[in-house]
C-alpha cells in the first residue's frame, strides 16, 4: 500500500508546518516510486501497482539472506524520468521508509524508528547504488526549496516522526502555468478524455502534450461544441516545464479568451 501525500503550498511557513506536526524534510527526488523485495536472486523492484518492474541480480551471502528476505523497504529509482535521465546517479535506489524486517510488520512503528530499520537494511545490503534519503528537522524547508528551484530535486517531502505507516506525510511541489493551443480533442468512447496542446516552434504549430482534469461542465460545453474549440488558447498548470513546453503532470486550468493562438511560442 502506497501512502497518502498532503499537498502543501510552497512558501508555507515553518511555524505553520510545525503546526499541523511535522518535522522533518526530505528532498522528492525525480524518480519512480518502488518497493523493493528480496531473495536469494537479488533486489526485485515493484511499482507502486505491485507489479514486478525489474529484477537486479545480487548474490547474497546466507548472513544478507536471513536479514533482507523478510525486509520490505521503499524508495525511488532514479531511472527513467525527466531529471534522472542525465544524472550522475541514474540507476541508483534511494530508500526512505521500511514497511517489514526480520522483527516483522513495521507499518504501526514510528517513522524514527523506521528510519533507523532503513539504515540498517542499507547496511547489510551493502551496495554503493542503494542509499538513503537525507533528513533533516523541518525548520531548514526554505534553504532546502531553493534547491528545489535551482532544479535539483522535484520537491520536497514534510514527515511527522512520530507517525505509523501512511500517515503524517505532505509533500511541497512547485506549481507553473502555461497557454497552449488546443489542437483537437482526444476522445475515449464518446466522452472528452483531454485536450491536445500546441506550442508554435521555429514557426510550425507543435502537439507537445495533451491535458486532462477538466471539470465536468467544460467536458461536457467541449463534447457539445468541439470544433469551435480547436484554434483556442487554454491554461494548464503543472510542476514544470520541459525543454519542448510540455508540462510535468499537466492539469487544465481553463480557456484564455483574451490570447490568440499566434502568441503561443516557445
Amino acid at each position: 500500500m502506497r501512502p497518502s501525500y498532503a499537498d502543501i503550498a510552497p512558501g508555507t511557513p515553518v511555524a505553520a508546518l510545525l503546526a499541523m506536526g511535522y518535522d522533518t524534510v526530505e528532498e522528492k527526488l525525480d524518480g519512480m516510486w518502488v518497493t523493493v523485495r528480496f531473495s536469494e536472486h537479488g533486489m526485485h523492484l515493484y511499482t507502486r501497482h505491485g507489479d514486478l518492474k525489474t529484477t537486479i541480480p545480487v548474490q547474497w551471502s546466507a548472513d544478507q539472506l536471513d536479514e533482507l528476505e523478510p525486509t520490505v523497504l521503499h524508495g525511488e529509482w532514479l531511472w527513467g524520468t525527466t531529471r534522472s535521465a542525465g544524472a550522475q546517479n541514474h540507476g541508483d535506489i534511494v530508500i526512505f521508509d521500511c514497511s517489514a524486517n526480520p522483527l516483522g510488520d513495521l507499518t504501526a512503528n514510528t517513522y524514527r524508528e523506521r528510519r533507523a530499520m532503513v539504515d540498517t537494511a542499507i547496511e547489510t545490503i551493502d551496495r554503493d547504488t542503494v542509499t538513503s534519503t537525507d533528513c533533516y528537522h523541518v525548520s531548514t524547508v526554505p534553504q532546502a526549496w531553493e534547491w528545489v528551484r535551482g532544479g535539483h530535486a522535484e520537491g520536497l517531502v514534510v514527515k511527522n516522526s512520530l507517525a505509523a505507516w501512511g500517515e503524517g506525510i505532505g509533500r511541497i511541489k512547485p506549481s507553473v502555468e502555461m497557454d497552449y493551443v488546443c489542437m483537437g480533442i482526444n476522445w475515449s468512447d464518446c466522452h472528452v478524455k483531454s485536450v491536445q496542446g500546441g506550442l508554435w516552434i521555429d514557426g510550425v504549430l507543435t502537439r507537445v502534450c495533451d491535458v486532462a482534469g477538466m471539470s465536468d461542465l467544460d467536458r461536457e460545453s467541449i463534447r457539445l461544441n468541439a470544433d469551435a474549440y480547436v484554434g483556442s488558447v487554454f491554461r494548464a498548470r503543472g510542476r514544470e516545464i520541459g525543454k519542448n513546453g510540455c508540462l510535468r503532470h499537466p492539469q487544465f486550468a481553463g480557456w484564455h479568451a483574451d490570447k490568440k493562438a499566434d502568441d503561443c511560442v516557445l
